[in-house]
């Protein structure tokens, strides 16, 4: 704890020596060249711009980027795959309602069939006149 206490008097004290030097140093410049060295001189916020911000976005831009595209690429595939089952499955309900059924024929296997009358054979010949 005693570490982290000298370390942050001795943190405190260097910040306000380069505060004060730089106050100091404007104090004794005359008053034009104080001016002319403001305007000359770069906004803070580009700094934090080109040092901070624009590393980050040229990063995650490189690194995260790729692995979005991806995923999204999968999640519409997958959503894709979904829509196109629907659409199957709608298009059987709609032949289903107009009466496009698909008739299985089981053939008189069934043993009820049997029991109500017999069932005729599933391929029927009919004798033809010739």
């Amino acid at each position: 704890m005693n570490i982290l206490i000298f370390t942050a008097i001795l943190s405190a004290a260097g910040i306000a020596a380069l505060i004060f030097r730089g106050m100091f140093l404007a104090r004794m410049m005359p008053k034009e060249e104080l001016e002319k060295k403001i305007n000359e001189s770069k906004s803070v916020f580009y700094d934090i711009n080109a040092k901070i911000f624009v590393p980050t976005a040229v990063f995650l831009h490189d690194s995260l980027s790729p692995k979005i595209y991806k995923e999204f690429e999968i999640i519409i595939s997958k959503f894709r795959i979904n829509v196109l089952r629907t659409e199957r499955l709608l298009l059987q309900l709609a032949n289903y309602i107009r009466g496009k059924r698909e008739v299985k024929i089981n053939g008189g296997k069934h043993p009820y069939w049997n029991q109500v009358g017999g069932a005729e054979p599933e391929n029927k010949k009919e004798d033809k006149p010739e």
